[in-house]
């Protein structure tokens, strides 16, 4: 992500989901270029990804599932299609639920 936006500020959300304590993970997370938001464990209404997912969902809604690969591909398209003033969005319903 950083050769992608190399003067982006970048940001992992942790909310200790197990998948986010893999040794990759936790390697990543040293990095002193990311910044770390911790939310608790089960609480989809305080994260910004959550409302990343469902726009990818909705996106999503009528493409053909034929290989993943292919739906890979797909989702990493529209994951990069989502400009910064998507995400200030997200953050702005996360900040509605505090």
């Amino acid at each position: 992500m950083k050769k992608r936006y190399p003067d982006k500020k970048l940001v992992f959300q942790h909310d200790n989901l197990m998948a986010h304590k893999s040794s990759l993970i936790m390697r990543i997370m040293q990095n002193k270029d990311l910044e770390m938001i911790f939310s608790p464990s089960h609480t989809p209404e305080f994260s910004a990804v959550e409302n990343v997912f469902a726009t990818m969902k909705q996106q999503l809604g009528s493409f053909q599932f034929t290989s993943v690969k292919k739906t890979a591909e797909e989702m990493m398209k529209i994951l990069f299609s989502l400009k910064e003033t998507d995400m200030h969005v997200f953050y702005r319903k996360v900040l509605r639920n505090i």
